[in-house]
Order: C-alpha cells, then structure tokens, then sequence
C-alpha cells in the first residue's frame, strides 16, 4: 500500500482531471446542438428555393430524416473510465459517435467549433488541434498540471466490411475500430474489475512497473488487466493487495505468455481471439524471466526491491530488547532442585500466556499495567462483617472499591479499574471468579468459627455457613467418609490420576482411585474430598 500511495495521483491533478473532461464533454454537447441547428436551417432554405442548382440539391440530400443528430454520444474510455491513473501516466480518452461513418470535413467541423463553445463554459485556456491520421481531436491545457484529451471519432457503421473502394474522406477505419474496441473494454471492465478486490491496486501497481522496465511495456493495457482480473478472480476467497499481486506474478511466471501455451482469450471479441498474438517469443521469455525473478525476491522478503522503493521501516522494539534483553522476563534462581515444583510453574507460565485460559480481573489487570501496588484505606464495620476500602493508582488515576476480605475487594478495584480503561470484560468470567473468592471466604470464616466452637453440633454449623455453600459431606454415621472408610479398610493407597484446569478456576476437575484388594475404584469431581467420598460409596456397594 505504500508504493500505491506513492504513484496514485494527487487530489489537485484528480480535480484537473475531472474538470478538463467535464468541460469537454459539455463542450461537446453543445457543439453537437450547434450542427443540428446548422442542419435544421439548411433543410429549411433548400425548401424554400426549390429545385435549384446541383449542389443545392446534393447539401438537401445530405440532410438526414427524422431530425436526427449527426453526434450520437461522447463516453469516457481508457484509463478514465477503468479508473487506473497514477503519475506521469495521464493519458485521457473519448470516444465521440457519430450516427455515420465519421470524415475529415466533419473532424475539422468539430475542432473549429469546439473552443468556441469552450470558451463559453470556463475561463481556463485550452488548445484544440485536429489529427485526422488518428481519427482524433486533441485538446491541451495551458497550465500545470498539463493535461491532454485525446476525442476519437467512431460509428457503429464502421464495424461492417464493405468490398467497396475505400471512400477518400472517411477517417482511418482501424482507428475507428480500435476506439469501438475501447467501448467493449471500458464496459468490459467497468462490469467484472471495478468490484473485485484489489484488483484495480495491483492494476496500478503493475502500470508503473510497464513504465519503468522496458521488458514489461508490451503487456501494458488489455492483456495485463485480463491477466489481473483472471487471476485474481479465480481466487475462492478475497485477496488483499500483497496476495493478489503475488497471485498475478505466479500466474506470469508459469509460462502462460510462452508460445505454445494457452494464452489469453479476449471476451469482447465475437470470433476466437488471443490478445497475446502480438507478442513475440522473445518478448514473452523476457517478462516470464522478469516474473519468475520476481517470486524468487519475494520470497526472501525483497519486495521493495521488485517495487523499486526504499525498505519500510521496521517496528520499534521494546526498550527491554534495546538493552539486551529477550521478550520474556526470566525467572529468578529458586536455588532448588524439586523437579515437580520446576514443572508445576512451568505449567502456570503456559497457562497465564494462554490467551483462552479464564482469568480473572485482578490477573488480567495485572497483565496490563504489571507492577500496581494496592493499598488499604480503610476498615469498617463489625468483627464478624468486615468492610474492607482498597485502592490501585494507574496511570496517575487511583480507582476504589470494597468488599467483604481484601481479596474481594482488590478484585473489585480491579475490575472498576478495566471497565474504566475501556477492556472488554469477558462478562460471566469475571463475575464468576469474583463469587468463587468470595464464597472461599465465606468458607474459611465458616471453617475458623466451626474450629473455635468444638462443642457445636454439625447442624449447627452447617447452618452457620453461608446461603448457597454446600455443607460437609457425612455418612449415615455423622462421620467424615475417608475416617470411616480408613477404619473399615486400612492400608488404602489413594493416586491422583489426573487433573483438568487450574487451582484457582472452580470448574476444575480431579481423577482419584485407591486399591483395596482386588477391586479399583476411579471416580472424579472437583475436588479431593469430594472424590474420597465416592470412594467410600463405591467401596461400601462393592463390599
């Protein structure tokens, strides 16, 4: 995208560009009006004389019926109509219809008339000069930036073969033809490029590189935008510039130019046509060359050499990779040897990288703005209800909140912190972590009171715990299960098998068995304690 900035036209020359061709066109119209009146009065006064002399006759005979307009129409063609101007290739085109085969006298008709209605229209300065060898009318400004309209004169009559001597004041029936072809690939284009993505980039892109290597200059103009679109269009996906420009080099340097290959049909044609046919083998092993060089530079990551610009610049590094350092941060020495505590924090840097992993607002704020140091302001409230009011200063705002443990409440300033910086929430993840700390708390405060009171009953102290925590799991016996089933099998081995999630998520899963005789038991469930129990069901159905 940056070379395309590059070669794309400025606005000041898009404006010159619209006004010049908006000017003439209206130029036109009126030049057109200006000979059906020429026509109209000339009708009248051959009328009025009667028969008269021979050439009075033959000036009323060239009179067409109906009052139709010997100009049918002016339409934007070329790099106008398609849309693919960039700098120092500025070449603009119409095509003037005429409703009968165009001559010299009507060419020179319309360029003596043409700055005059001119003229009319702006008060900028133009020149107007006439080419009968091209079929064409060429108007000029006189100002930066300069600019010239080529106005080819065309008819749909000059399609048809005729074994007929070739008519002296008929404009150059090739011309004509080519500016009729123009039409097709205006329309053409204008149908199936216009919409494709980025095609309409790589055109221009493409264009500047015809202009600066010689060996590119014949596939300039039709066979490269049929090459682009088919190439590009083929995709079952979008392409962005850089793959599509890619695609279009692949598709050159396979050898489609090559003699004996398919070539390129031409769908504006009625018979069978290869618009490559003009291309010699020389010509054709020279861009096929170029492209395969191309591909190669690419890649190796050089594309700036095949657009012929400076690099880009790469991104800043981080101040902690200017000073020697890598992307993350290293571990400090634990002076320990305990492999199974090496693997375990192992698994918590995979599992904090992990961006999938559930997180809570504290981590995630804390992954953020590393390094924040929350403070306590305040306690208040009763022993058994304490209100706790920490605070966290980011980026010069501090941010407050309370809560029933310092816990929660670091949480909560946590979270009105993110929800203040502008971060999407995950919405239950939080509210989720949030509640399972604070029910954990509710739990140690349960399991304090519960160890204070020894004389209290075990309904009582389920009844102390907080609305919606699950109380202790007892058998028929009021006693704890794994006590129980201890005293009924000793010996037990309990494993741990496996285990899914992380310590802090509550939705953490744990895999036990234990071996008693021949018999294995492996429930699971999200928690030691509450597996041990389904062991104890399990061994007490078994036995």
């Amino acid at each position: 995208m940056a070379k395309h900035a590059s070669i794309y036209p400025a606005p000041e020359e898009l404006e010159a560009v619209q006004a010049l061709v908006s000017t003439v066109e209206g130029a036109l119209k009126k030049v057109s009006d200006w000979m059906d009146g020429l026509n109209t009065s000339l009708g009248k006064t051959c009328t009025d004389t009667g028969a008269g002399d021979n050439k009075a006759e033959e000036d009323a005979a060239d009179i067409k019926p109906d009052g139709t307009p010997a100009l049918c129409g002016v339409t934007r063609v070329g790099l106008v109509a398609k849309g693919l101007l960039i700098k120092g290739d500025m070449d603009l085109e119409l095509v003037l219809m005429c409703r009968e085969k165009p001559t010299k006298l009507l060419l020179y008709t319309i360029s003596a008339n043409l700055p005059l209605q001119i003229q009319t229209m702006t008060e900028d300065k133009y020149e107007v000069q006439s080419c009968a060898p091209d079929a064409a009318i060429r108007v000029c400004s006189t100002k930066d930036p300069r600019l010239t309209l080529k106005i080819t004169l065309s008819s749909l009559t000059m399609r048809e073969e005729h074994d007929e001597e070739k008519e002296e004041d008929v404009l150059d029936r090739q011309k004509c033809q080519a500016a009729l072809a123009s039409l097709r690939h205006a329309k053409w284009f204008q149908v199936r490029v216009t919409d494709l993505k980025s095609c309409v980039i790589v055109l221009r892109i493409f264009r500047d590189m015809c202009n600066r290597l010689s060996g590119w200059q014949p596939l300039k103009g039709w066979p490269l935008e049929l090459i682009c679109e088919k190439a590009i269009a083929t995709c079952n996906r979008p392409l962005g510039p850089g793959e599509a420009l890619r695609r279009v080099m692949e598709c050159i340097a396979s050898g489609i130019l090559l003699p004996g290959g398919p070539g390129v049909h031409d769908p504006c044609e009625r018979e069978p046509t290869d618009v490559l046919s003009d291309l010699s083998a020389q010509q054709a092993d020279a861009i096929t060359h170029s492209a395969q060089h191309a591909l190669r530079l690419l890649a190796f990551g050089q594309l700036y050499k095949v657009l012929n610009m400076d690099p880009l610049p790469t991104s800043r590094p981080s101040p902690r990779l200017l000073e020697g350092g890598c992307h993350k941060r290293l571990r400090e020495d634990i002076g320990s040897d305990d492999r199974d505590f090496i693997k375990r924090m192992k698994v918590l840097d995979w599992r904090m990288t992990d961006p999938n992993h559930p997180m809570n607002a504290l981590m995630r704020l804390n992954q953020i703005h590393p390094g924040l140091q929350y403070r306590l302001l305040s306690q208040s409230g009763p022993v058994h209800a304490p209100v706790f009011t920490m605070s966290v200063e980011i980026q010069g705002t501090t941010y407050q909140a309370s809560g029933n443990s310092k816990r929660t409440a670091k949480l909560q300033v946590a979270l009105k912190a993110l929800q203040a910086l502008g971060f999407v929430l995950g919405g239950d993840g939080d509210v989720d972590s949030l509640s399972a700390d604070e029910k954990s708390d509710g739990e140690g405060k349960n399991d304090r009171m519960s160890t204070s009171s020894s004389s209290t009953s075990i309904t009582s102290s389920t009844d102390t715990q907080e609305v919606g925590t699950p109380g202790p799991i007892l058998t028929a016996g009021g006693k704890n299960p794994v006590m129980e089933l201890n005293e009924k099998r000793r010996g037990l081995k309990y494993e741990l098998i496996s285990e899914s999630g992380s310590s802090y998520d509550k939705r953490s899963c744990f895999l036990m068995r234990f071996i008693s005789y021949d018999t294995c038991v492996a429930p699971h469930g999200k928690n030691h304690l509450a597996n041990m129990n389904d062991v104890f069901v399990s061994s007490t159905k078994n036995h």
